[in-house]
């Protein structure tokens, strides 16, 4: 018979980090534990709240599977003397699993002769193991954890109460001295007593019944609806903000919206300035009108309880207001300064105490973005892109780096086309942001991540882990997107080299270059594979990333979309398995040939010399190909003229034959073939 597993245990109320993080690791330890205790079990779900982080299993065995399993002991030298006897090793491995020497018996593996003996165990209740799997949902790795009392004990928030019934049954566990019991508890403010759950599969519902609703899905979805039709009904929307929602989720038992309001007068403020001000500390919701798309002067709250909705609504509103005029302030003081007058104060921040100044890394950005783009006034707009960084208003919410440059640039006199590019320099923020669509935004965006990866890689800085303070992973990427996305290309290897001698120019010592870029070129390709990975087959990245020689990125792009293209003909995995053949047999004989010219007058088979015809006919096409990137057209080449030759050349004619002069006029042949091919390629990689 099968059986529900509840476990909830009940906290004081966790950040919303902490909520996430426990619902995505939870699942995982509960699972890996199950595994360990040999338990079968169906599915896993995780929920929580504040208040609480619950896991549900269904269908979990009544009993251990029964444990069958040979146990390796010492050498049959250590455990028998020269006698045949069994020595003290053999007694004490014997004892040591329940059994006596006679239970002995002798293997032999791969490091020779071995005692060994047959450890049955017979499955053990459930209900007598399942402690186990409780702690190991309560093993969280939270980023800071709480010892309270005299406990040695620790948790996100302290323990308040724990739940654990498999089926009907409550588990016998104690956790931060709470014992394991049938009651939870329920919504605070609405439903303050004790809630009975009596059997696992109660759970859910008897806890909606006390306003609670634990399933994360279902509160979003609850969340959403309500928020539409309240924003609907004043003729309003909310548009799409994942991140949001997902953290009001995180911070209410059971949502419920409010709609709180503003003075018109705020509305004059930029708007990114508005919703930063909603979204801080507060994550109040920006509502929109209708028609227009404007940013109207109301908000969303989601509230853990709607007991006195208007006296909610005031207080939201109070604190709003307040913030909004500091805001306020905040830009009115900023725009009294112009930008330009503030360059020299980028002396003041410090980009890094061995790269320089801020002030010094808007230079460089300045000097490396003209080798990407064709504007005499990059080198100076690039000394703009950072000054707002000095300003009140992004000192207070840093989210708006850009944002307020390009609005603080239009008031001050600047030209559209510099203020957008004092934005765009920011773009891509996130894996799902716009790339720069201007060349200068462009440029002066690749001048900012390359000048910061090559100066931390050139000081050693490397990412390690989840720990990646400059935010290397994040940089590589959106100069990875630029390229692919933007309207600017770049080559690894010669922005690299500008970028380094501008650093030496201005004084900073780094190691040795051929040392940097090896990190560099080595961390790029890492996350060029990662990205490309996402929407294109890994195997052809690998086997493109393996011929590119880290120049261009479109052209990588372009290797990987013509290798895509042939493989959805079906030609690509035919022409790998012959390349991979053709590959193997030159690397295993290349010590034993002289790869220089062919001799066809050698040629004793029709297959050898059609295949030498047909290379010959295609050798300078797909070199020309190549050289103008066309890899589309070198590939068509390949899939029409050589391999069929090079198919028939594999099924007719044996290469390593005993007449060296004969093999290896045949191994220079494959070889030549495998290293033009190779520009492409590495097809031998191709389905692995």
């Amino acid at each position: 018979m099968k059986h529900t597993l509840l476990i909830e245990i009940g906290v004081e109320e966790l950040p919303v980090s902490f909520v996430f993080l426990a619902i995505q690791e939870m699942p995982l330890a509960v699972k890996e534990a199950l595994h360990r205790l040999r338990l079968d079990h169906g599915q896993i779900h995780a929920m929580g709240t504040p208040r609480r982080l619950a896991i549900i299993v269904k269908e979990v065995a009544e009993s251990q599977r029964d444990l069958e399993e040979e146990v390796i002991g010492p050498p049959k030298s250590a455990a028998f003397d020269a006698k045949g006897e069994p020595t003290r090793a053999a007694h004490g491995f014997a004892q040591k699993h329940g059994k006596t020497t006679s239970d002995l018996y002798v293997i032999r593996n791969e490091r020779g002769e071995y005692v060994a003996l047959r450890r049955v165990e017979k499955g053990r209740k459930a209900i007598e193991v399942l402690p186990e799997v409780v702690y190991a949902a309560a093993r969280i790795a939270f980023p800071k954890s709480m010892r309270w009392s005299s406990l040695d004990f620790y948790f996100g928030r302290p323990i308040q109460w724990l739940v654990a019934l498999l089926g009907d049954e409550v588990i016998d566990v104690t956790l931060a001295e709470r014992k394991a019991e049938a009651w939870s508890r329920g919504h605070r403010f609405l439903a303050q007593d004790r809630v009975w759950i009596g059997h696992a599969e109660n759970y859910v519902d008897a806890l909606r019944r006390a306003h609670v609703i634990v399933d994360v899905e279902e509160r979003r979805r609850l969340l959403k609806q309500e928020l539409e039709a309240k924003a609907q009904a004043l003729g309003l929307f909310a548009e799409e903000d994942p991140e949001l929602i997902d953290a009001n989720v995180m911070l209410v038992e059971k949502p419920h919206v409010l709609i709180g309001h503003f003075d018109e007068l705020f509305l004059s403020l930029p708007e990114e300035v508005i919703v930063s001000v909603m979204r801080g500390h507060q994550r109040y919701i920006p509502l929109r009108e209708a028609k227009s798309g404007k940013l109207a002067p109301r908000y969303a709250i989601v509230a853990n309880t709607a007991g006195d909705p208007e006296e909610i609504t005031r207080g939201n509103d109070r604190v709003l207001r307040a913030r909004l005029k500091d805001a306020r302030f905040f830009v009115e003081e900023d725009l009294k300064v112009p930008l330009r007058a503030r360059v020299q104060e980028l002396s003041g921040i410090v980009f890094h105490s061995q790269l320089g100044s801020m002030l010094d890394k808007v230079h460089r950005m300045g000097e490396l973005a003209q080798s990407f783009v064709e504007n005499s006034q990059v080198r100076e707009l690039a000394a703009l892109t950072k000054v707002d960084l000095l300003t009140l208003i992004v000192r207070e919410f840093p989210e708006l780096h850009g944002v307020m440059g390009r609005h603080y640039a239009r008031a001050q006199g600047e030209s559209n086309e510099e203020a957008q590019a004092i934005f765009e320099h920011c773009l891509p923020r996130t894996a799902s942001d716009l790339v720069p669509r201007s060349a200068s935004g462009a440029a002066l965006a690749l001048a900012d991540r390359l000048d910061t990866l090559v100066g931390c890689l050139g000081i050693g800085l490397l990412p390690t882990g989840s720990a990646d303070p400059f935010a290397l992973r994040r940089a590589a990427i959106g100069a990875i997107r630029i390229a692919l996305e933007g309207p600017i290309d770049w080559d690894l290897r010669r922005s690299f080299d500008a970028a380094y001698a501008i650093y030496s120019r201005q004084g900073w010592k780094l190691d040795d270059s051929e040392a940097v870029w090896k990190r560099f070129e080595e961390f790029l390709r890492g996350r060029l594979k990662s990205h490309l990975s996402e929407s294109s087959p890994s195997d052809i990245v690998v086997a493109c990333l393996s011929a590119w020689p880290s120049t261009s990125i479109r052209d990588f792009l372009l290797r990987v979309q013509a290798l895509s293209k042939m493989r959805s003909t079906g030609e690509l995995d035919s022409l790998g398995v012959v390349y991979r053949r053709a590959h193997h047999i030159v690397e295993d004989a290349r010590k034993a040939f002289q790869a220089n010219g062919v001799n066809p007058a050698l040629f004793k088979e029709e297959a050898e010399w059609m295949l030498y015809k047909s290379f010959a006919d295609v050798e300078d096409a797909i070199s020309a190909s190549l050289q103008h990137k066309n890899y589309e057209e070198a590939l068509s080449l390949v899939g029409l003229k050589l391999y069929p030759a090079l198919d028939r050349f594999f099924a007719e004619v044996f290469v390593m034959v005993d007449d060296h002069v004969l093999r290896n006029n045949r191994l220079k042949l494959l070889s030549r073939i495998v290293e033009v091919l190779g520009q492409i390629a590495h097809f031998h990689l191709i389905g692995r």
